[in-house]
């Protein structure tokens, strides 16, 4: 979500750039605000549409390598000191839940203002009284203090105007119908729910605002001339009136002057800028991230570029009927990648290869147990298979396969089945301050059959296990 923000940020930031750089005090008012419209919406749409695809882009492709002859129960064998990881639960709700309600209570005030708006102009309405005119018929009533207006629906205060000064006012308010303004507002409205917070968000509903204004203005310059003018100068500070309306003296006055009175031409050409913008930000969505898809084909398997190449466990290993076998990676673009682990001499233990290693694996497994917040609460393990770090103690490769907390579950079961779950370990692997805080070289590429993170507890077994598959003496 939060990388979603950012590049709605990114793309608001650079289109608002462009047009306050070039394109904001030219007289071309129609193009302006379809240009703070597709602002607006790339920003929104560019980012969650590279989402949706990423998110229906398999995570893995047929032919991921799977285990051979494994048994939830062997894990149990191999278990390292620790407790259940259910006390970390509470804790790592932290931020996000923070985040979380803030943005709800948010969004509710926004929403319970948009209603209070909404139930204002229904009661304004049946409390005021219907007045005929040439122009457009309009309602009074002693409470408004401002004309304004809310699509067909015209409101003036109860007050003696001149003749004319009446008629500028319900040609104002009759174009803001006309140019169908009334839309705008309440999908402006309806936005502010999600995006309060942003102020990006507020700029570009102020200046859609103003470009409403400046539209009918211009209208009402070439029916009345600078008599319109004057009549905007005689504004008085009223209170304000409902969000969803359009508000005859609405601010900052001295722009709508300036813009009533600027001789400039109008270059609706200029807006032609804002396509390398949008070509630009469309690319680096694209190529935001690199194929995560797993192709198998034969004995390799391509991964972000990359070519791994796997080998069966000799045949003495696969009658060890105490450890589970796997497939390993035996070379990675065709350079030599060592079996992490090795067992000790006459002896069901295992110890690594390298110190390093045994860090970053470790450290790897708490990042995992650290989030448990982030994951489904059906998963008791999250099993890293066939994990693979070059020298810079970068992951390389993974398999994901989840335990659930009923062993019998087969529907939590798998590997690389959930593209959320693959998701979230991807970002937690990418955390280098999680992983690799000391910046640990290695000396060899190195691969770890399974690191397994325990999340919740279930039967028969409980707590954080590391497991992995014997290695020839």
């Amino acid at each position: 979500m939060l990388t979603l923000l950012l590049k709605t940020s990114l793309i608001w930031g650079l289109l608002l750039l462009l047009y306050f750089g070039l394109l904001s005090k030219e007289k071309s008012y129609t193009q302006a605000r379809i240009y703070l419209w597709l602002t607006l919406l790339s920003g929104i749409c560019l980012p969650v549409g590279a989402s949706y695809f990423e998110f229906w882009e398999p995570a893995t492709a047929t032919g991921v390598p799977a285990n051979i002859n494994f048994n939830p129960a062997d894990l149990a064998s191999p278990a390292m000191p620790g407790g259940p990881a259910a006390n970390n639960e509470t804790a790592t709700w932290g931020w996000h839940k923070i985040v979380w309600i803030t943005w709800l209570a948010g969004a509710g005030i926004q929403l319970c203002l948009l209603l209070k708006s909404m139930i204002c102009l229904y009661r304004l309405k049946a409390q005021s009284r219907l007045v005929r005119h040439s122009v457009a018929d309009y309602y009074t009533h002693t409470s408004v203090t401002q004309p304004f207006s809310f699509g067909r629906t015209i409101f003036i205060p109860q007050k003696a105007y001149p003749d004319a000064e009446l008629h500028m006012i319900l040609q104002h308010e009759r174009y803001h119908h006309l140019f169908r303004h009334a839309i705008d507002n309440i999908v402006l409205a309806t936005g502010k729910i999600i995006f309060w917070f942003h102020p990006l968000y507020h700029i570009l509903q102020h200046q859609l605002k103003l470009q409403h204004e400046y539209q009918v203005d211009e209208c009402l310059k070439q029916q009345y001339g600078y008599t319109y003018g004057k009549l905007l100068v005689t504004q008085v500070i009223a209170q304000p009136q409902p969000a969803l309306t359009n508000t005859f003296y609405y601010s900052p006055l001295k722009k709508r002057i300036a813009m009533l009175t600027s001789n400039r031409k109008s270059q609706p050409w200029k807006y032609l800028f804002s396509l390398p913008v949008l070509t630009l930000s469309f690319i680096f969505m694209s190529a935001d991230k690199p194929n995560d898809e797993r192709v198998r084909d034969g004995n390799t398997t391509t991964f972000r570029g990359n070519t791994f190449t796997w080998a069966d466990p000799p045949p003495d290993e696969k009658k060890d009927y105490a450890m589970p076998t796997f497939e390993r990676i035996v070379r990675y673009n065709g350079q030599e990648v060592k079996e992490g682990l090795s067992r000790i001499s006459n002896t069901m233990q295992y110890e690594f290869q390298n110190k390093n290693l045994e860090t970053l694996t470790e450290n790897i497994v708490s990042a995992i147990e650290a989030n448990i917040a982030l994951f489904p609460q059906k998963i008791a393990t999250i099993s890293l298979e066939n994990l693979t770090l070059n020298e810079q103690g970068d992951i390389l490769y993974y398999d994901v396969k989840t335990l659930g907390v009923s062993i019998t579950d087969t529907t939590i079961s798998g590997t690389n089945r959930f593209p959320d779950v693959n998701t979230t370990v991807d970002k937690i692997l990418k955390d280098r301050k999680l992983i690799n805080p000391a910046n640990l070289q290695l000396d060899n590429v190195y691969t770890v059959s399974a690191a397994v993170a325990g999340l919740r507890e279930y039967q028969p077994m409980k707590g954080r296990l590391i497991s992995t598959p014997p290695s020839k003496d």
